[in-house]
């Protein structure tokens, strides 16, 4: 069945609040990244994950067949998510206010807000890690992308960026569960 990725953004993002309830991921309510245009995706990421620390992982979701697996384009997108992410606090543009908006929406509490800004007065990046999901396709087929395999290799080597390779596996209709792939990679 050919969903839109959307789709797979929701029920990945519902997946991972029944795992970590304590945690908050975000995915339209805000619009971090100084576009008032929710539908907007060009400089934003599907999920941002936060946890009560204050640390945020960037979580991107793309189908199998989606171009830019079959390329390095996604570490470039996770780079820039990355980088816009760490500076949004710096910026004096109002549009730019993406913390304020994610309180004002009821997002994510005070305090939460409050460990994000402590860490970037202290110079801290507050993205530590980032997710990339693969919806569709065949887990075996992915496991032996040579370009998904040598991306995997290249951010861990030289330590480009933290990054978690998970498979969205759909084991019965609408019913899912998310595979770690980063050991089939280690092999």
């Amino acid at each position: 069945m050919d969903r839109h990725e959307n789709y797979y953004i929701e029920k990945i993002a519902e997946i991972l609040r029944n795992k970590f309830p304590e945690e908050f991921f975000i995915t339209e309510v805000y619009t971090p990244y100084g576009t008032l245009d929710l539908k907007d995706k060009s400089g934003r990421p599907d999920i941002l994950r936060i946890n009560k620390k204050g640390e945020i992982t960037i979580i991107e979701v793309k189908k199998a067949s989606h171009s830019s697996l079959s390329k390095w384009q996604i570490v470039g997108e996770l780079l820039f998510y990355k980088f816009l992410t760490n500076t949004q606090l710096s910026q004096d543009n109002d549009e730019y206010k993406w913390l304020e908006k994610l309180i004002d929406k009821g997002v994510v509490d005070q305090a939460t807000i409050d460990s994000i800004e402590e860490k970037h007065k202290n110079g801290v990046n507050l993205v530590t890690s980032c997710a990339l999901v693969i919806c569709e396709g065949f887990f075996d087929d992915l496991r032996k992308n040579e370009t998904l395999w040598h991306m995997y290799e290249y951010v861990r080597e030289f330590d480009v960026l933290k990054l978690d390779i998970l498979y969205l596996d759909e084991f019965e209709p609408d019913h899912f569960s998310l595979r770690l792939m980063n050991n089939w990679f280690l092999e």
